[in-house]
């Protein structure tokens, strides 16, 4: 192709976008119509991340290192698989009564000394002659099926066997009681689609016995799904619950039971210690190093010391309008100095004399979901709720915070409670609890009736209510404050403005029942005195007056959090689901059907938990668009010479020269609390509470880290010094609680001002 054409296609480019650009910006519009999502996205998808020659060294260290490492795992396997045929071909066929080689391929192919299974360990068949020190990690396959076998994997005391149609389980006798000298020495057994196998049993149980004996520690055992000769055959755990089979037990999801030694190798003890480390430490850096090598520097200078980074960050690139990319938004922070790479983040590197300002957004999420409740409690007050009342004034060093008081309500540690908090804000069912408790080990029954009881505690019970028609709203007021019983009080749902009563089927329906023939009795007195008592009046026609509509609603009582999820419940009955914040409309994909539309209860049912989710974490959005046009609204104005760096869901980051910095600092703490006033506002609360209003703490840094404390080299393995974390007291002692520019004069006299105070 010649440059004309080129050109010719770029400009066909461009006027396609731009035809595409004039269709879809009203829609646009019309689902978004503050400026302030326009505007925020613009922001979100402008990042800026500065680097140095760090970067590049760290490729290099990241590369020698996951070498180094996979090579002596590689090593170690063959080195096992070697010795291990030398064992069992010695005498001869022996594999025969080898408790985990014996349903593998023995068999060679014609002129070949080795069997079929070793050659798959291997990449080429040509291999299995090559020198083992000569192999690298990327002639052998880590992965193989072979490999749990190679090293007597077992399950607590049971070894462990792969089913195609099952994955990966571990054999216990059928009969526990059951002696040696009872049983076959061998059994033919059918395998998969028809394949016979001669199954050591006396072997596999010796084995048993021998661990039980020795002290090795039982495990819990979930359902038998087959039987294998006297063996019942049980599924490992998968971390997505019993339906989903296991397909390497050497994974991630099995890191806390092979530290803990209940899954376990009975040989080649050293070489499986190498081949966990390399698996451990290289996961990391495995999934991301194709990832970091796709971005793309610009360096500044000749040398290549200082350079950038201008990720194309997707600004909505969820359903729940989330930003993403495949590096910066998903990359974990450190939790272990020997997984290699996991300190990428902290190769984004400030150059002399600039630094990183930025702050999470403490409980975001939940503190949105709180405020919903109070705004549907409708009494104009932040706290309002026993929700949003535990998230204000809750500490967790006293154990009043929320996931303090459900641990101590439900029974369960606080570490668990926090995470079925969160899962339960974000639609999960007690189904999905109870798998959750399951995993560490509760068993099916008890893990049942434990997350009954949290959602009973926190959720409340769900029940249908008939919505009250507004023109009757002051006669149920005057009945509940007048004649209604203290414990029918608690029976009822006022939400949004509007009184729910319970539908007549259940035992609180005695509320409903007794209002509409205390209403019926008294509007019937009322025609009586005016000498109307002739006219047609029966109490059938008076029900389908006070109600609104003959639907039904599915709210909840009698949870800490029940009002905030009667709010998102009755959002699923909006045709055109918004945000509250800046009114965004759910996407197409999500929208409900319309009523008269045969399948739209099918359709609420089936989505439900996701548009609740949406509710939540698109309002979170909101914030963070919020916040960040709010920002650069404040930099312009007192012209703090702040950059937009990279925001990670409630992470916020601003590169500023040093003399800026706590300046900035003082910004992003005000706009912190512009924001959450706007959003108490809109939600009909003109009030905020000092302990939500400003961010626990902002950090000044010279790199992007979690927290500025946290440990971080760089790749020649000098320390980089922590940061500043300042809370809104100390920002506002380091800037005299002004964002105006100090003069010189200014600056000596609050420096003087300062010392003399300390």
């Amino acid at each position: 192709m010649n440059s004309a054409d080129l050109t010719t296609y770029c400009a066909y480019d461009v006027i396609a976008c731009f035809e595409l650009y004039q269709v879809l910006y009203p829609e646009f519009k019309k689902r978004f119509p503050h400026p302030v999502t326009w505007q925020g996205m613009l922001e979100i998808g402008n990042v800026y991340l500065p680097v140095t020659k760090n970067w590049r060294k760290f490729f290099d260290n990241n590369e020698t290192r996951a070498n180094n490492e996979n090579k002596t795992a590689a090593i170690g396997v063959v080195y096992a698989a070697r010795k291990l045929i030398e064992k069992l071909e010695k005498p001869i066929q022996s594999y025969e009564h080898d408790p985990w080689m014996w349903s593998v391929d023995w068999s060679s192919r014609k002129g070949a000394n080795f069997p079929v299974w070793y050659e798959s360990l291997l990449r080429n068949r040509n291999l299995v002659y090559t020198p083992i020190e000569e192999l690298s990690q990327a002639d052998v396959k880590l992965k193989s099926r072979v490999v749990p076998r190679l090293f007597g994997l077992c399950w607590g005391p049971y070894p462990l066997h792969y089913k195609t149609d099952k994955g990966w389980g571990f054999l216990v006798p059928k009969d526990s009681g059951i002696a040696l000298s009872d049983v076959a020495e061998t059994e033919e057994v059918v395998l998969r689609r028809g394949v016979k196998a001669t199954i050591p049993v006396r072997a596999i149980l010796n084995v048993i016995q021998q661990n039980i004996a020795e002290g090795v520690g039982n495990v819990v055992l979930p359902d038998s799904h087959s039987l294998i000769s006297i063996f019942d055959f049980h599924k490992l755990p998968h971390p997505n619950g019993e339906h989903d089979n296991v397909g390497d037990p050497i994974s991630k999801a099995f890191h806390l039971e092979i530290e803990e030694g209940v899954l376990w190798p009975m040989r080649y003890k050293k070489e499986f210690s190498d081949l966990y480390r390399a698996r451990n430490t290289t996961r990391f850096w495995n999934n991301y190093r194709d990832r970091f090598q796709e971005q793309v520097v610009i360096w500044l200078d000749e040398n290549g010391d200082e350079g950038a980074i201008a990720p194309s960050i997707i600004p909505a690139g969820t359903v729940t309008r989330r930003a993403v990319h495949k590096l910066w938004l998903t990359a974990i922070n450190p939790k272990d100095d020997q997984m290699i790479g996991t300190n990428l983040k902290s190769m984004v590197e400030c150059p002399e004399d600039w630094h990183i300002v930025g702050a999470d957004v403490d409980s975001q999420e939940q503190w949105i979901a709180t405020m919903l409740g109070d705004c549907c409690v409708g009494k104009g007050t932040a706290g309002a709720t026993p929700f949003s009342n535990m998230l204000l004034a809750g500490q967790k060093t006293d154990h009043s915070d929320l996931h303090s008081v459900v641990a101590r309500e439900v029974g369960i540690s606080r570490d668990k409670a926090k995470v079925l908090n969160y899962a339960r804000l974000y639609g999960s069912g007690v189904v999905h609890a109870a798998e959750f408790l399951m995993q560490s080990g509760m068993n099916a029954k008890k893990a049942l009736n434990v997350s009954n009881k949290l959602f009973a505690t926190t959720k409340g019970k769900r029940f249908n209510f008939l919505k009250l028609n507004e023109n009757y709203n002051d006669y149920f007021r005057w009945y509940i404050d007048n004649i209604c019983t203290s414990k029918m009080k608690a029976c009822y749902v006022y939400a949004n403005g509007n009184y729910f009563l319970p539908e007549y089927r259940i035992q609180q329906g005695k509320l409903t029942l007794n209002f509409e023939d205390w209403l019926y009795e008294n509007v019937w007195n009322k025609l009586r005195e005016k000498g109307q008592d002739e006219i047609d009046f029966n109490k059938d026609w008076l029900i389908k007056q006070i109600y609104d509509g003959c639907s039904e609603y599915q709210l909840y009582i009698g949870g800490f959090e029940s009002d905030t999820f009667n709010y998102l419940e009755l959002t699923l009955n909006n045709p055109e689901p918004r945000t509250p914040v800046l009114d965004c409309e759910l996407g197409y994909c999500l929208t409900p059907l319309p009523k008269d539309v045969r399948d739209h209860e099918y359709f609420l049912k089936k989505y439900r938990r996701s548009i609740i989710n949406w509710v939540v974490q698109s309002s979170a959005v909101d914030f963070l668009h919020l916040l960040i046009v709010c920002m650069k609204w404040l930099c312009e104005i007192y012209h703090i010479e702040a950059r937009f760096a990279l925001s990670i869901h409630d992470e916020i980051r601003y590169i500023v020269p040093a003399e800026d910095r706590y300046r900035c600092a003082l910004a992003l703490s005000l706009s912190n609390m512009y924001v959450r006033a706007m959003i108490s506002q809109k939600l009909g609360i003109k009030e905020l509470p000092m302990s939500v209003a400003f961010f626990s703490q902002v950090d000044i840094d010279r790199v992007l880290r979690k927290e500025v404390n946290l440990v971080c080299t760089t790749p020649s393995g000098e320390c980089i010094p922590p940061g500043e974390a300042l809370d809104m007291n100390a920002i506002l002692m380091k800037t005299g609680g002004t964002l105006k520019k100090a003069t010189v004069s200014e600056h000596q006299q609050h420096k003087a001002k300062h010392s003399r105070k300390h």
